[in-house]
């Protein structure tokens, strides 16, 4: 399940694992499904330009799915073998688009999804996260296994860097330019970055951080931890540098999207 709007509002976009695609273009009031492959699958994640013109999304065991007239219609795209796709990013213009599939590989497009390129392709690795900044020049992406790393790119996703330490490394969210960057860690503390993913901090305590989401300037944070009987939301409000805890969630789980 996942969720993405344009800058506006108006234009939302989300997708069903054992369905399909849902789009609305009059601020959520009413919705329309879109069914592109005919018939449902385990669609796993979305995103969606400013503008809300250029959409991608990706099927958990299938392809890569594009959208380049608000959700209307859509486009299979990187076919010829199917992948455990996780987790899709794209830049404000729609223009630079990322993807990452589980023991796999990352995938990017700059030509606003119509071709895809392989990335660290020197080996398969359990991706799980991906967010990127406004223009789409500075990257980051996660794996999740005990020893994942965080691993980032400051040239469009050309080019990738691991970063920190190994980890059970979860969700990664970054600010519109890209200086602040946090991610969230099973079993182990919340990290930032407030140099484009370079350098990381560990910050607060050992929890089950599961999710994380930053506001624009990066100064406003908010993370999820999961741990049975404690589920909270943790707040920051100087760009991730202290957290607070908010009142106890009752769901069993609970996913922020960037």
């Amino acid at each position: 399940y996942s969720v993405s709007l344009s800058n506006t509002g108006q234009y939302q976009s989300a997708v069903i694992y054992g369905g399909n695609i849902f789009t609305s273009s009059d601020y959520g009031v009413t919705w329309t499904q879109r069914n592109p492959s005919g018939s449902v699958q385990n669609w796993d994640s979305i995103s969606i330009s400013s503008s809300g013109q250029y959409q991608v999304a990706v099927i958990n065991g299938g392809n890569i799915w594009t959208s380049s007239d608000f959700g209307v219609t859509w486009t299979e795209r990187n076919t010829g073998s199917t992948r455990t796709y996780e987790a899709v990013a794209m830049s404000s213009t729609g223009q630079y688009q990322t993807v990452v599939a589980s023991n796999s590989n990352i995938w990017t497009s700059s030509d606003y999804g119509i071709t895809w390129t392989a990335r660290l392709n020197d080996t398969t690795r359990s991706w799980f996260s991906i967010s990127i900044s406004y223009t789409g020049q500075y990257q980051t992406a996660t794996t999740s296994q005990t020893l994942g790393n965080i691993w980032s790119s400051s040239d469009y996703g050309v080019t990738w860097s691991t970063r920190g330490s190994t980890g059970a490394y979860r969700h990664v969210s970054v600010s519109s330019t890209g200086q602040y960057q946090t991610v969230a860690t099973f079993n182990s503390t919340l990290f930032t970055s407030s140099d484009y993913g370079i350098n990381w901090i560990a910050r607060d305590s050992t929890r089950n951080w599961q999710s994380v989401s930053l506001s624009s300037t990066g100064q406003y944070q908010s993370a999820v931890v999961f741990a049975s009987p404690n589920r909270y939301i943790y707040t920051s409000s100087d760009f991730g540098a202290s957290w607070n805890p908010r009142p106890q969630l009752d769901r069993k789980s609970t996913r922020l999207n960037s």
